[in-house]
């Protein structure tokens, strides 16, 4: 039987989503996944936080543009 491919983004979207709930031990949860706790604090901070993440209502602009021309 093959191994199944997992790429490190699934992972660590996997990672934050576990991560959510109040009380998990992240400590744990990184001993799990076999990273640091450093990375694993640093991934679960990163999504609340983005310097480059443009404005909400810029964003939905672009989508609906997106929307209206595909090409």
């Amino acid at each position: 039987m093959p191994w199944e491919k997992v790429s490190t983004m699934s992972l660590r979207q996997e990672f934050e989503a576990l991560a959510q709930p109040e009380g998990i031990n992240i400590r744990d949860l990184c001993r799990c996944f076999g990273i640091s706790p450093k990375t694993g604090d640093k991934w679960v901070r990163r999504p609340e936080h983005s310097p480059l993440q443009m404005p909400a209502d810029l964003e939905a602009l672009v989508v609906a543009a997106r929307l209206t021309h595909p090409a």
